[in-house]
């Protein structure tokens, strides 16, 4: 019996897939025992309650990075390059986002497409882009995609700065329209909170504006203009706590400020200001639930990614060779929010228990002793049912 914690959606016909909406969690087992398919239909998952009872094992963890127009995959443990990976080229890389189905997808400006990849190698999948350029003005085209992120459903959302909206995809590549706001001005970044609402960035109004429900309701402020310091935020994501970390390049002091889930400001994580040699990029939380930031040392102008604490603390240089001027990233397992899958895999066994527990309660009591058959039963009916041989005795014929 084992459970595989996956990234890729491979479909068998002796397993249950469980999905989690916007970054993805796919997990497929294969097991043949009723109990434990029970347990895991109610949503127990790997690193929970079966991990004693099962074996574990995690996919490879990788960390993608657009550097120019190409974009390398590296080991999200070591920051080691992925020896099965061959860099993909493009002219004028940009955003990147993890797929419900498990494929890496990316934007390009020349012409302004989006393309799918098999993560391990990638390969391109398909014989043309995911999302094509038609050059009708119908609607249908991005001009300059930058972040993106797949949302609940499975649609694309990709940050369009050049028009000024967030362009909506199906899973076929097929546009949905877009978010417009009066008050949506050239944003870079897009990200979705554990409930699934949509947050932007808006480097016009120097805030974040928020589209709740699924399909989005209309932006609306999220955070005052200018709160937290505020000048022009380009990049943003949720933290492990359950905050929202967003990069701001403005002023020439670079920084990363945190905001609750209510939209207050709290606190400024990290700043480069002053002698600080590294210039921002973008920023992703891992797996590990640390902060990762891409940019660039000043001094040699080397591409690095860099890694923090939530607390600003510093890490490390995570990647210090290979890059030239790195910027979008993204992981292929789900920022650390999308662990609440282990909750509701929590109270999926209390429910299953209470369930069962309520099967007991209602199923007919038994009365103890032997069960009483007709007397004319014969020797070969009890026999079939396992129930005791009528002796002598138990006739009443004595010996």
């Amino acid at each position: 019996m084992a459970l595989f914690l996956m990234n890729s959606c491979e479909r068998s016909t002796q397993g249950t897939v469980v999905r989690e909406q916007g970054d993805t969690t796919l997990i497929e087992h294969h097991v043949h025992n009723r109990w434990f398919v029970r347990l895991l239909q109610a949503g127990i998952v790997c690193g929970g309650i079966l991990a004693p009872f099962s074996s574990c094992y995690a996919a490879p963890q990788a960390l993608y990075v657009t550097d120019g127009d190409v974009i390398h995959g590296f080991d999200a443990v070591t920051g080691a390059p992925l020896p099965s990976f061959t860099d993909i080229s493009l002219l004028g890389a940009t955003g990147l986002a993890m797929g419900p189905d498990g494929d890496l997808y990316a934007g390009n400006t020349d012409p302004a497409q989006i393309f799918r990849y098999d993560p391990t190698t990638g390969a391109q999948i398909g014989a043309g882009p995911f999302v094509t350029f038609n050059g009708q003005n119908d609607g249908h085209d991005v001009q300059n995609p930058q972040g993106m992120r797949f949302g609940p459903g499975g649609s694309l959302y990709v940050a369009d700065v050049t028009l000024s909206n967030v362009h909506i995809y199906d899973s076929l590549g097929n546009s949905q329209g877009a978010i417009t706001s009066a008050s949506l001005d050239q944003p870079g970044d897009v990200a979705f909170d554990s409930s699934g609402n949509l947050y932007v960035v808006n480097p016009g109004s120097a805030n974040i504006l928020v589209a709740k429900g699924s399909p989005p309701a209309p932006l609306a402020d999220f955070t005052s203009p200018t709160a937290g310091g505020l000048i022009n935020p380009t990049s943003l994501s949720f933290g492990p706590d359950g905050d929202l970390y967003v990069l701001d390049i403005g002023g020439g002091a670079p920084k990363v400020v945190r905001f609750t889930p209510s939209g207050t400001p709290d606190g400024t994580v990290l700043s480069f200001a002053g002698n600080n040699p590294f210039n921002p990029a973008y920023l992703a939380f891992g797996p590990d639930g640390n902060l990762y930031l891409s940019g660039q040392d000043l001094n040699t102008a080397a591409g690095e990614v860099l890694k923090f604490g939530t607390d600003g603390a510093p890490l490390g240089t995570f990647i210090g060779t290979g890059l030239t001027a790195p910027t979008f990233l993204v992981f292929s397992v789900p920022e650390p929010r999308s662990v609440v899958l282990l909750g509701w895999g929590a109270l999926g066994l209390g429910l299953y228990a209470m369930s069962r527990r309520r099967l007991r309660t209602n199923r007919p009591r038994r009365t103890p002793g032997r069960i009483a058959l007709p007397a004319n039963r014969s020797l070969l009916e009890r026999r079939r049912l396992r129930l005791p041989l009528r002796t002598r005795e138990s006739r009443g014929m004595g010996a």
